[in-house]
């Protein structure tokens, strides 16, 4: 007889959500949803203010600090910090 406890995940379910994950993405790619686009409010997410500051911004600055540590480069068609 086979326990289920609570917190285990079984390997057949690993393996469902690796196949549905794969899909997924094979979708996203097939539909060129993987370009780096640039919208409207992009640079919302990408401005850095001070600590005061930031709390009245519309956008989150997490964004805009991950993005901020990553090296620009000239290749690179995604979003750079200004």
């Amino acid at each position: 007889m086979r326990s289920n406890k609570l917190g285990i995940v079984s390997r057949n379910e690993i393996r469902i959500l690796s196949v549905m994950t794969t899909v997924s993405v094979a979708i996203l790619i097939a539909a060129g949803r993987f370009m780096p686009q640039v919208l409207n409010d992009t640079p919302g997410y990408l401005n850095l203010a001070g600590f005061p500051d930031m709390l009245s911004q519309p956008r989150t600055p997490l964004y805009g600090w991950l993005v901020a540590v990553l090296p620009a480069t000239s290749k690179s068609k995604g979003p750079q910090a200004a």
